[in-house]
C-alpha cells in the first residue's frame, strides 16, 4: 500500500506579522520606547510556528507532508488558511469555534535577536483528542512541535503530551519532538519529569542549545541569560558544544531513540541510541554551521533545520549526511523573511549544496 503522507507535521501553527522597517539599521531599542515610532515600508505576512515552518520546508523539499493544527474561525484563521493553500500543500486546520487563530509579531533587524509578540489561542486548547491517529498508520514519520507553548499540553505533568506520543508512537511511525523556550508558565512545569515520561515514545528529540538548558537545569539556563545581557551576546553562544553533546547525551538516557540539538551558528550535535534505523546505533556527531550568503533573518531557521534532517532520514540518509542537511536547510533559511523560501525542490539538493558549502563556524564549538 502506497503512504498517503510520508510526514505528518503537526502543532503550533499561527500567523507570522513581520514588519519591515524603513530603516533596517535602526536598533530595535530605539523603535520600542515611549514616544518612538518608525516608518513600515509593508507587513509581510507568513505561516510561523512548528507546522508552518517545518512542514511548508518539508513540503518545499519534495516530501509529501501534511500541515495539522488548530485554528479560530476568524479573519486571521482564513488568512493563514489561504497562505498555506498558496503553497500548494496539504493541509487540516481543525476549526474551533470561539477560540482565536494564534499570531506572532516577529521583530527583525539585521544584526538583532529576534522578538516575538505571541499570542497562542486555539494552541492552548491542544489535546491528544485532536490528533487523527488514523492518518499516522499511513505515514511513516509524525512530528510535533511546541508543547511548551501550549497550555493543555504541559498541564498535569504533561499527561496530554505524553498521551500523544503513546498513541502516535502505536501506530508504528517515526516519531519527532521540537520545543521552544518555556515561557508564561510552562517554565514552571518539571520539565524534567515531563521529558522522561514521554521520550521513550520519540525518536528524535530536537530542541535549541537554549531551549535544551532551560528544560532540564533551569538554574544554569538563568545564570547563562544574565551573563548573556551582560556580555551582551545571545544566551547559545556561551553554551559549548561539548555541554550540548552532553545534554544530548542525557536526553537519550531519558529514553530518546536519538537527540538533534541545535546551536545556532555553532552548528548542531547529535547523540542516538537506537531511533529504528540502520546505521544511527550510537551515533555521536558534531556539525558545523554552513555558509549561504547572508543572515536576513533566523525566525524558523531552527525549524527549517529540522526539516532538512528529517527529510535526510526519510530518504535513507544516515546521521553525518542528515546532519549537513539540517546545517543547510537552517543557513538558507537565515537568509530570507520566509525560511523556506530559499530551499531546493529535493534532499538530494539540499545534500549536494551541503557537501560543497564551507563552514561558518568551528566544529569544536570554540568561539
Amino acid at each position: 500500500m502506497d503512504l498517503f503522507y510520508e510526514a505528518v507535521v503537526a502543532g503550533q501553527a499561527c500567523l507570522d506579522l513581520t514588519p519591515r522597517f524603513k530603516d533596517p539599521s535602526r536598533p530595535i531599542r530605539e523603535i520600542f520606547r515611549p514616544g518612538g515610532g518608525m516608518r513600515l515600508d509593508s507587513m509581510a505576512l507568513s505561516g510561523g510556528g512548528a507546522v508552518c515552518n517545518t512542514g511548508l520546508a518539508l513540503h518545499r523539499l519534495g516530501v509529501k507532508t501534511l500541515l495539522f493544527g488548530r485554528a479560530g474561525d476568524d479573519a486571521f484563521g482564513r488568512e493563514l488558511a489561504s497562505i498555506l493553500k498558496k503553497e500548494g500543500a496539504a493541509v487540516r486546520l481543525k476549526t474551533c469555534e470561539g477560540e482565536a487563530t494564534p499570531f506572532t509579531l516577529v521583530i527583525v533587524q539585521p544584526g538583532e535577536d529576534r522578538i516575538f509578540l505571541h499570542a497562542p489561542g486555539a494552541d492552548d486548547g491542544w489535546t491528544a483528542k485532536d490528533m487523527d491517529y488514523g492518518v499516522l498508520g499511513d505515514a511513516r514519520l509524525f512530528h510535533f512541535g511546541y508543547p511548551t507553548a501550549m497550555a493543555r499540553m504541559y498541564a498535569n505533568g504533561g499527561a496530554e503530551l505524553t498521551e500523544l506520543f503513546r498513541r502516535a508512537k502505536a501506530t508504528g511511525v517515526l516519531t519527532s519532538l521540537d520545543m521552544s523556550m518555556p515561557h508564561h508558565g510552562a517554565e514552571k512545569e518539571d520539565w524534567g519529569r515531563i521529558l522522561i515520561r514521554t521520550l521513550p515514545y520519540v525518536d528524535f528529540f530536537c530542541p535549541s542549545v537554549e531551549e535544551a538548558l532551560a528544560l532540564i537545569d533551569p538554574a544554569g539556563h538563568a545564570s547563562v541569560k544574565e551573563a548573556a545581557r551582560t556580555a551582551g551576546r545571545p544566551a547559545a553562544d556561551l553554551i559549548g558544544a561539548a555541554e550540548a553533546e552532553d545534554m544530548a547525551a542525557r536526553f537519550v538516557k531519558m529514553g530518546a531513540g536519538a537527540a538533534l540539538i541545535k546551536c545556532s551558528t555553532r552548528g548542531l550535535v547529535l547523540c542516538a541510541k537506537n531511533p529504528g534505523l540502520r546505521g544511527w546505533e550510537g551515533a555521536r556527531l558534531r556539525q558545523p554551521a554552513l555558509k549561504a550568503g547572508g543572515t536576513v533573518s533566523t525566525s524558523g531557521a531552527g525549524d527549517t533545520a529540522v526539516a532538512g534532517f528529517l527529510g535526510a532520514v526519510l530518504r535513507g540518509y544516515g546521521p553525518g549526511e542528515a546532519l549537513g542537511c539540517a546545517a543547510m536547510a537552517g543557513a538558507l533559511a537565515a537568509g530570507s523573511l520566509i525560511s523556506h523560501d530559499r530551499l531546493p525542490g529535493s534532499i538530494r539538493e539540499l545534500a549536494r549544496l551541503a557537501s560543497g558549502a564551507g563552514a561558518l563556524s568551528d566544529p569544536s564549538g570554540n568561539a
